[in-house]
């Protein structure tokens, strides 16, 4: 049910703000969803909060695949 998965992922993000966790899961289900835009604002946001941890993450994960040849894939991570 995306819909009541979104609404979980929101109330994880208004519950723990600072983690980048929930932001780069975040940026995976929006990913899968097919919203782009979305899943780039998760990502940038994930990125100041641990920018080493999710530029290793985010290489390899299947769930981004659909993010790569984006341009704003480039601008965040070279």
């Amino acid at each position: 049910d995306p819909v009541g998965a979104r609404a979980l992922v929101e109330d994880t993000l208004a519950r723990h703000p600072d983690a980048w966790q929930g932001r780069y899961n975040a940026a995976c289900f929006e990913a899968l969803e097919g919203d782009a835009d979305a899943a780039f604002g998760h990502l940038a946001a994930a990125l100041e909060l641990a920018p080493r941890e999710i530029a290793e993450w985010a290489a390899e994960d299947p769930d981004l695949a659909s993010l790569r040849d984006d341009v704003r894939w480039r601008e965040l991570f070279g």
